[in-house]
């Protein structure tokens, strides 16, 4: 699982919205990305929101 900042995932998400309007030319696909929601898109990733400057893998704890 990624582990990213919201950010971080609103810029991948409106990248996959570009990505698959402009690239895959499927507008109806896009609009459904565009319109779901940041929590929704990140479940369906497999992406994991984390705080800004808190990435687990860069933690003391964690090494």
């Amino acid at each position: 699982m990624k582990s990213l900042t919201r950010e971080q995932l609103q810029a991948r998400k409106e990248q996959a919205v570009r990505f698959t309007r402009d690239v895959l030319g499927d507008s109806e696909r896009a609009e459904e990305i565009a319109d779901e929601s940041l929590e929704d898109y990140a479940e369906r990733r497999r992406i994991q929101r984390v705080l800004p400057g808190f990435l687990p893998s860069r933690s003391p704890i964690f090494r």
